[in-house]
């Protein structure tokens, strides 16, 4: 980032020469000292990203999940699970099956989502190949890999707003039914068609 810390560490005292951590207050910081090798930007999302509520979970075996929380689901957009499976022996150095799966097929099965899994080997070798091409692309033409990101970024940006915009378009239209249903319910309460409790249960139903 550019910017230049000291006095992170001292000793014990003049006469115990034992180095130890000073706390973050008695730090020495020096900002813009010399040219930042990555942006502020960058920065913050990396430890947005280190700082994600499902980074450093671990099973019971201490394995943890390197894409926790980072895979969906291209059907239904649901997380995808970190599974284990001792049953389903891959080899000797791999006594245990894993896979990222959808989460709503491994809680629902074929009813909730189609079956999608992928190994974390494979997934890393995806991750790491297209960081490679990525690194060599900005090593070549940094301008074009730059533009090519925003126009990427753009996209998906109007792609997230058209589902919204159908989501309000959708809610738009289910409005006027609902005032329907819900003058019928009252009328039908009046005329003493239904029970006022079944009349309740209709109204809290109309309006969840």
């Amino acid at each position: 980032l550019g910017h230049m810390v000291q006095n992170k560490t001292g000793t014990v005292s003049y006469k115990n020469h034992k180095q130890i951590s000073k706390p973050e207050s008695e730090w020495i910081r020096v900002e813009h000292t010399h040219e930042p090798l990555i942006s502020q930007e960058i920065w913050d999302a990396v430890q947005r990203m280190d700082n994600h509520p499902a980074r450093g979970r671990s099973g019971k075996s201490g394995t943890v999940a390197l894409f926790g929380g980072l895979l969906r689901c291209m059907d239904c957009g649901s997380s995808m699970r970190y599974m284990r499976d001792y049953r389903k022996k891959v080899s000797d150095k791999e006594p245990e099956y894993k896979a990222y799966v959808c989460n709503r097929y491994a809680s629902g099965g074929k009813n909730a989502c189609a079956s999608h899994y992928i190994n974390p080997k494979t997934l890393i070798h995806i991750v790491l190949t297209d960081i490679r091409c990525k690194a060599m692309w900005a090593q070549n033409d940094r301008e074009a890999l730059r533009e090519l990101l925003l126009a990427r970024e753009q996209s998906a940006s109007m792609e997230r707003t058209k589902a919204l915009q159908a989501e309000v378009k959708a809610i738009s239209k289910r409005l006027p039914e609902l005032d329907k249903l819900i003058m019928s319910a009252y009328e039908d309460k009046v005329l003493g068609r239904v029970p006022e409790s079944v009349c309740i249960q209709l109204l809290n139903q109309y309006e969840a």
